[in-house]
């Protein structure tokens, strides 16, 4: 079972805490889409935070699209082109993932998930097609997945190497698993149940965490164990972590394909952090995001 470190911050306290560090911030901006991005989900993916505050509002606006979304998932059809958009543009390998990563293997165990060399996860790596050479481009996207099961690891993502950024991560992910989940009869992208973020490099996430376990008083020797959070238990810090590039992928992919996957939401987040801001660097740093069922009407 996950280690949970408990706390409560009332508002006041998260208040105080994000306007000693931002003096009184005005709203940002959301920042467009890229021009190259033809369709999708309206969220605007290049509007990154590091700061509390800023990420909370950006995770407000995403958590209550997604709610309203779920109400009525018929009506939401943000990439009726991500399929053509992927077999256009991308290649996907595949090869069955045979190792075993002792810095995420017990979790996956001890969350239900079968062993990491049990011949259910597979390794796919996705690539930009190069527009005149048929080898393509380097790999962009490189994520370990259990369609049976229902996880995904999120190991490698780096936009930089997608030549074309036609599709976000979101959509990314969520073809790859649609592939995945094809290619294995009796299979459904309904099963989804985890999308763990694994050894992160994200500055401006790894900021939004720290500023949150500094909120909830989480001493240093406590980093490297599980955090829960929950949207329940800690409302204004949950919205900043829905608000982070790492996260929010996942919101959009939950409400840009609701009606496919079952109408699912994230129902709560752990964290942990490898080493403390002392040591000017983190790692490895570990979001796991449970994903269930809708109870809403």
């Amino acid at each position: 079972m996950f280690i949970p470190i408990s706390g409560t911050l009332s508002c006041f306290v998260f208040l105080s805490v994000v306007r000693s560090m931002t003096g009184t911030p005005t709203p940002p901006v959301a920042l467009p889409a890229p021009t190259d991005i033809t369709s999708g989900s309206d969220f605007g993916e290049d509007d990154a935070c590091d700061e509390y505050y800023d990420c909370a509002i950006n995770g407000e606006d995403s958590w209550q699209k997604l709610q309203t979304t779920l109400q009525n998932p018929a009506s939401t059809d943000n990439w009726p082109d991500g399929h053509q958009l992927y077999n256009d543009y991308y290649t996907l390998d595949t090869t069955p993932y045979t190792a075993v990563d002792n810095s995420i293997a017990q979790d996956l165990l001890n969350h239900g998930f079968s062993a990491m060399d049990s011949g259910k996860y597979t390794e796919a790596s996705v690539s930009s097609k190069h527009p005149t050479d048929p080898i393509s481009g380097p790999v962009a996207f490189q994520n370990l997945f259990n369609t049976e099961e229902g996880v995904i690891i999120a190991n490698y993502n780096y936009n930089r190497f997608d030549l074309y950024r036609k599709l976000h991560w979101s959509e990314i992910i969520y073809q790859t698993y649609l592939e995945l989940v094809n290619r294995q009869p009796g299979q459904s992208v309904t099963n989804l149940r985890a999308i763990v973020r694994h050894n992160l490099a994200n500055d401006h996430t790894l900021r939004v965490l720290w500023n949150g376990y500094d909120a909830r008083k989480i001493p240093i020797k406590n980093y490297p164990l599980w955090v829960k959070w929950t949207e329940a238990e800690q409302k204004y810090l949950w919205q900043g972590l829905l608000g982070t590039d790492n996260v929010r992928g996942v919101v959009w992919l939950l409400n840009d394909h609701a009606q496919a996957l079952g109408k699912k939401t994230i129902t709560e987040i752990w964290t942990r952090i490898g080493l403390p801001r002392e040591e000017q660097s983190a790692g490895p740093v570990d979001i796991w995001i449970e994903i269930g069922p809708y109870a809403g009407t």
